[in-house]
Order: structure tokens, then sequence, then C-alpha cells
């Protein structure tokens, strides 16, 4: 077995070798078949403070603290501990897990009186080693909780023309995008509910697949977007992993609650039923390149010493040494509406001889012919053979698919004897892929 690894694996390596081309010697290919190359996102209320009782004491006079403190949204918990938004929180103790660390955005000019102004808000945030402060937000992992919170988070350009639902659920469509978070699996978004003009909440519900050591876990997440003022909007964000909770998870959490006014979504209970409901079904083996979402047999994994972070390669068992087989998927920027306008039936002769030209300038040759439209775009097939000695004929299938501004190379290839047939597998997913709009 290790001198076929060795030998299909020298095979996989001339390949490459012979694959890894810049995208700048494609692009002089293409320019003798292209003409045109187009070009390119508190009024401090001053807490009315409550007039101090002043108690006499002979000639002295003491003051005491206030009896009443009015019930805003600026005001403490009823506890008497600090909530997010209130100002002079810096000093308070009460918490066992939380201290307080204070965010301040950039300075900008005020154009009323010129000056140079930032805005500022103290949080109260777990207390551990990990923790991580910016500026403008701070993060970090505890007892099974990850956090961030985010002043004035950048949301959009128009943000104001929306309700502050609408634009949780626009920030969550952009974090839970399935081109980049392939690792999440069985995800359920909840609509953000508006809790009052100032402010929403949401929650989200998944298993994290880690690949590395094949496991899943269950993560409870609880969204926060808060306009406090004109001048500070915060975004809290909070995913409780199922599996590294321990038994002061749930005071830390009412901690949290208490200061961030929020009802935080988490329940072992349903986090365990939600795994292992997951897993009953078997779960999914869907993959993502950033530009391409597909499914693959089970028991395929991306094999990450193969490739690397401009190359994709997925083979069974995620070695595709050992299984003699794999598919591979590589992107190449040709130039801006480079291929605009091309018509599959006047133009499919063009775009072999364009594949024609780059493998004989790279000295490779094979069978060339046009494959058809495929989810990404057109595309050319080029069949290549290679032998492995002993071990038979290695066959490689490379799709060389177009769109506007870019060449995909997918490759399917396989040992004679592998027993797999990645040929079948990638035409599926030239077929039913989904594409990144």
């Amino acid at each position: 077995m290790k001198r076929f690894q060795k030998s299909f694996g020298v095979s996989l390596i001339m390949l490459c070798m012979a694959l890894m081309l810049s995208a700048c010697s494609m692009q002089n290919v293409m320019k003798d078949f292209s003409t045109d190359e187009k070009d390119a996102r508190q009024e401090e209320t001053p807490e009315a403070k409550d007039e101090q009782d002043q108690e006499e004491e002979g000639e002295a006079k003491e003051e005491a603290e206030p009896k009443e403190e009015k019930e805003t949204e600026e005001s403490k918990s009823s506890s008497g501990a600090p909530v997010l938004g209130q100002d002079d929180i810096d000093d308070y103790e009460g918490y066992t897990y939380l201290y307080c660390e204070k965010l301040r955005t950039q300075s900008e000019k005020n154009e009323a009186t010129g000056k140079m102004e930032s805005s500022e808000l103290s949080v109260f945030i777990p207390e551990d080693e990990y923790v991580w402060v910016d500026m403008e937000s701070a993060s970090g992992e505890k007892l099974g909780i990850s956090f961030k919170v985010e002043l004035n988070p950048i949301i959009r350009s128009d943000a104001e023309d929306y309700t502050m639902s609408e634009n949780l659920d626009y920030l969550l469509e952009y974090e839970f995008d399935p081109f980049y978070t392939e690792e999440y699996k069985d995800v359920v978004i909840s609509d953000a509910e508006l809790l009052d003009e100032h402010t929403a909440r949401a929650t989200v519900e998944y298993c994290e697949y880690d690949s590395y050591d094949d496991s899943c876990s269950p993560v409870f997440c609880t969204y926060l977007l808060k306009e406090l003022d004109e001048s500070r909007t915060v975004y809290v964000s909070l995913s409780i992993d199922g599996t590294e909770v321990t038994g002061k998870t749930p005071e830390l959490l009412a901690e949290m609650e208490q200061f961030y006014e929020l009802n935080i979504n988490w329940d072992q209970e349903r986090a365990d039923q939600k795994l292992e409901a997951y897993l009953a079904s078997g779960g999914d083996n869907s993959f993502s390149t950033g530009y391409l979402l597909f499914e693959l047999p089970d028991g395929w994994k991306r094999d990450n010493e193969m490739g690397d972070y401009s190359s994709y390669v997925y083979a069974p068992g995620g070695s595709a040494s050992a299984a003699g087989c794999f598919i591979s998927f590589q992107e190449d920027y040709l130039g801006y509406g480079v291929m605009s306008g091309f018509d599959p039936e006047s133009d499919s002769d063009m775009l072999v001889e364009v594949v024609e030209a780059y493998l004989e300038q790279e000295e490779m040759s094979g069978e060339v012919s046009y494959y058809g439209e495929t989810c990404l775009g057109p595309a050319v097939l080029t069949v290549l053979s290679m032998d492995a000695g002993e071990y038979g004929t290695s066959v490689f299938h490379i799709y060389w698919v177009f769109d506007d501004s870019n060449m995909y190379r997918i490759s399917a290839v396989a040992l004679g004897d592998s027993g797999e047939n990645p040929f079948v597998i990638v035409e599926d997913i030239l077929e039913n892929g989904q594409v990144a709009e």
C-alpha cells in the first residue's frame, strides 16, 4: 500500500504542478480569442439625583444615599446592578463572573463644534485570560460561551432606513451565509423580534461539525442589536456550545442576562435532543468552495494535505493518496467581463481552441471537447491519462468552466482499480451545484 500511495502521490504532484498555473498564463491565451476586456463595495438625564437626605447630627451635615431611583431604561436593575447603556458603572464589583471594559469609537469631527469627538460605552463581559478587547469590540470564551460585543457595528450604508429587526435579520443572513459556513449543520434562524423601537433580538440553533476530529456539537446563539442613542448602537452575540458548558455556566448566563437585559436562548436538554436528531438522520455531507455549494457521498471529506487555501481537494476518508481518487476545484480570475456575451451556439469552438492552446503552451496533451452548460457556466472537458506502472492507469477528467470573469478547473481523478467513480460525482455537481450570487 505504501508503494501505491507513493506512486499515486507522484502522479498527483505531477498533475498539480502542471495545473497550478497562474491566471496570467490563461490571460495571455485569452487575449488571442477575446476582443475587449471591461474594467471594474443621556442627557445624562442627569440622573435626577433624588434630593439627598441630609441629616444633622449636632452641627455636622452628612450626605445620605438617595432613597429612590427612577426606573428608566438607563437606571440600574431592581437588584441595583448596572445594565447596558448606563454610564459611570466602571467601579461596580457585584458580579462574580463579569468585569467592566470600556469601548470607544474612532474620533470624528463634530461639524457643529469643529472638535474631534468619540463615543464610549461601558460593558460587562466574562473575565478570562483569553478575552480580546479592541477599541470598539470585546470578545472571548468562558464556560462554553463565546461572546462578542461591538460598539457601532457596520451594518449597511442605509441602515437608518430600516427597523432594528430588519437590520438584525440582515446581519444574520450575512453571518450564516451557507457558502462560508459549511461546518454549520441543521441551521435554524429565527426572525428577529422587536423588543422595543430601538431593540431587536434573534436566536440561531445549529450543530457544528469539526472535520479534524469528526465530531459534532449543538450550539445555541442569541443576538441583540440595540440603539442606545443617536451616537451609540451595540451588537451583542452569544453562542453556547452544548459540549463545553459546565455546572457554573447557568450562573454566568444569569449575570449576562441581568446586565444586557436579554433572554438568552439556552436549554441543555433541547440542545442534546437537537444533536441526537441530527446524528440519527445521517446528517448531511455538504461542502462549499465559497463560490459553489454541493453534496458528496458519505465518507468523502476534504483532503487538507493535498489542497490549500486556493484549491479544494476531496476524497474518500479525506485522503486522496490512500483512496486512489479525488476531485478538486480551483478558481482563476481572467479579467472583468472577459467572457461576457458568450454564445454557446456560435462560440463553443472558440472555448475548445482556448483550452487546446493553453494545454499546448504547457506541453500537455489530451482529448478536448465542448462539454456544454453547467451550473457555473459553459465548460470544456479534457480527458488525460497517466501511466501508474503496476498500479494501472490514472485517468483525469478536467472541466474548464467559464463565467463572465473567471475560469474554474474542476477535476476528477482515479486510478483504474480504485473502486470509486469520481467522474459521476463531478458531473452531478456540475448539474446540481448551487452557485453563490
